[in-house]
């Protein structure tokens, strides 16, 4: 499950549900908040891949000042 800043309000409800039959809870918040215009993460991303996409986003907005 990807939950994001954009939809948690609409998932919250199901992860409060499932909690309770859950054996085990992780959450990575490594990178969590980030997001860029143009930059489109795919659920499918590895977090190299994820990384790398931000990278590249990022440096465009450093490269024009």
């Amino acid at each position: 499950m990807n939950v994001t800043k954009k939809n948690f309000d609409e998932i919250a409800d199901e992860i409060e549900r499932l909690l309770p039959s859950a054996e085990f809870v992780a959450i990575d918040e490594e990178m969590t908040g980030i997001s860029l215009p143009g930059c489109e993460e795919q659920v499918a991303d590895l977090p190299a891949a994820r990384y790398g996409k931000m990278r590249k986003e990022g440096m465009k907005k450093i490269d024009r000042y």
